[in-house]
């Protein structure tokens, strides 16, 4: 059961490390709720993406768990929006829809419920999933909220929740192709896989009360 969750764990990491080579590519300039007064930026946050699983031998017999998220510093997005203003979400973009980059982009980036750890952190969460030696269940503690694309202008993409309003909770748009890259003076690429830090991705968080 170890072994099936660290292929597990590796794999998604694998996942994540091949997908955000595209993120070169892609250059986005904020997002924004669109409410009745214009628009308002959301809170632009940067999060350490992780993966955990649990020891099957300390979790109890013949069962453990596989979680990867991306963590996010506070507990509280700075910008709080009231359930009844939020109208949708512009996504802004160097790239465009008239070379194809954006119309790719734009649907990847996905809105999701945050968990909470009070005092800690916000937690956008991917996958969480238990395995016994009979089931595996996958836990929707991050739900992702489903959502209407389209364009809007050229260097421009509307987001709206096909339910409205949204329920009061901490949400964050992200795209896994939006990783940040940071300057670093090594002088080789690593090809340890850190579980920790899988890589560090731009978030834009918001709350609605």
């Amino acid at each position: 059961m170890k072994l099936s969750t660290d292929i597990l764990l590796r794999a998604g990491a694998s996942l994540t490390l091949a997908l955000a080579i595209h993120a070169q590519q892609i250059k986005i300039t904020g997002i924004a709720a669109i409410s009745a007064s214009g628009e308002i930026p959301l809170e632009s946050s940067v999060g350490t993406s992780q993966a955990k699983g649990s020891n099957p031998l300390k979790a109890g017999f013949g069962v453990a768990s596989s979680t990867m998220l991306v963590e996010v510093p506070g507990d509280r997005s700075s910008v709080r929006l009231k359930q009844s203003d939020v109208q949708g979400f512009l996504v802004h973009s160097e790239n465009s829809w008239s070379d194809g980059t954006l119309a790719g982009y734009a649907p990847s980036e996905e809105l999701r419920l945050l968990v909470i750890k009070k005092g800690k952190a916000r937690q956008y969460v991917t996958m969480d999933v238990k395995t016994t030696l009979v089931y595996s269940r996958t836990k929707d503690s991050s739900p992702k909220v489903l959502v209407d694309v389209k364009q809007y202008d050229d260097h421009t993409a509307k987001i709206v929740p096909k339910v409205m309003p949204l329920l009061p909770g901490e949400y964050a748009f992200m795209s896994i192709l939006d990783e940040v890259h940071e300057d670093t003076n090594q002088r080789y690429e690593s090809t340890k896989v850190n579980l920790k830090n899988l890589g560090r991705y731009r978030l834009y968080c918001f709350a609605i009360e």
